[in-house]
């Protein structure tokens, strides 16, 4: 949307609770050592830059409204899991194993779902550089991973569903 101009800066000491927000949406961490995560951060498209353009640099308008992210997770019924399958053990990669296949569904957003589908690969023994800015190699992997069944390239040799 923003690239797009559909939508307008908001300015920051307009929001009433602005100072109610904690750090991880403004500022990427949750403290001010901790390390960045994996995957996209919502703080590199939050700030409005003098230019225009978005970042992480602190300014007086913002592109959108920090509600909640880095929440991925999935559902299951447990009567429903396969003999076997310790649910303590719990990973991302269960998403990709065969004994799911028809069973699963991950976020139709390319900013998500992509990742998502990232994080069980790498689960499941895909090696990625920088699950956060993934090379055009292993989005290329990744994809031939997921639309044509065939084994995943390193460690992991099953196939992807």
């Amino acid at each position: 949307m923003w690239p797009a101009n559909a939508i307008q800066p908001i300015q920051v000491d307009r929001i009433k609770h602005w100072d109610m927000i904690n750090d991880l949406p403004k500022t990427g961490r949750l403290t001010p050592h901790a390390p960045l995560g994996a995957g996209s951060n919502p703080v590199n498209l939050l700030y409005v830059q003098p230019d225009g353009s978005y970042g992480s640099r602190p300014s007086g308008h913002i592109t959108m409204l920090p509600v909640s992210h880095n929440v991925d997770s999935f559902g299951y019924r447990t009567d429903m899991l396969p003999k076997g399958l310790d649910i303590h053990q719990e990973s991302w990669s269960w998403l990709l194993d065969k004994r799911w296949k028809g069973m699963v569904s991950l976020q139709n957003d390319s900013a998500i779902g992509a990742i998502d589908a990232a994080l069980a690969a790498k689960a499941a023994g895909l090696e990625f550089e920088d699950l956060g800015n993934l090379s055009l190699a292993e989005i290329d992997s990744l994809i031939d991973c997921l639309i044509n069944l065939t084994p995943c390239k390193g460690a992991y040799t099953r196939c992807c569903l």
